[in-house]
């Protein structure tokens, strides 16, 4: 099974939600649902970035790496580096959880948010 790393984006709260899952589609659909939680508050989340990885706990260390930036502005530059590369890179497995190797397929950015 393949688990998914992602980064959201909601125009009208203007942030960024990060988190992982093994059904992307599915998992969207739950976070545009009005519910309680950060992202239930609104309905305009996009898919902006994603990153496939080949275990859970992979991409749990992941995620976990990407919010413990707590900033912005390198999640911004996660997501230009894709955008300005292409869709699939493993070059970037270098800079994933403490730099080891971990098997990085299909890494790209799905839309371009308009309001940063």
């Amino acid at each position: 099974m393949a688990f998914i790393v992602y980064i959201l984006f909601s125009e009208s709260k203007n942030k960024y939600y990060i988190g992982f899952t093994s059904n992307l589609e599915e998992r969207i659909i739950r976070h545009n649902q009005k519910s309680k939680g950060f992202t239930g508050n609104v309905n305009d989340w996009k898919v902006v970035y994603t990153e496939n990885y080949e275990t859970k706990e992979l991409a749990h260390r992941r995620e976990l790496q990407i919010k413990s930036w707590k900033s912005r502005t390198k999640i911004k530059e996660l997501i230009s580096k894709i955008s300005s590369a292409g869709s699939e890179h493993s070059d970037f497995s270098s800079e994933v959880v403490g730099g080891s190797n971990l098997p990085m397929k299909n890494r790209n950015r799905l839309s371009s948010p308009t309001n940063f």
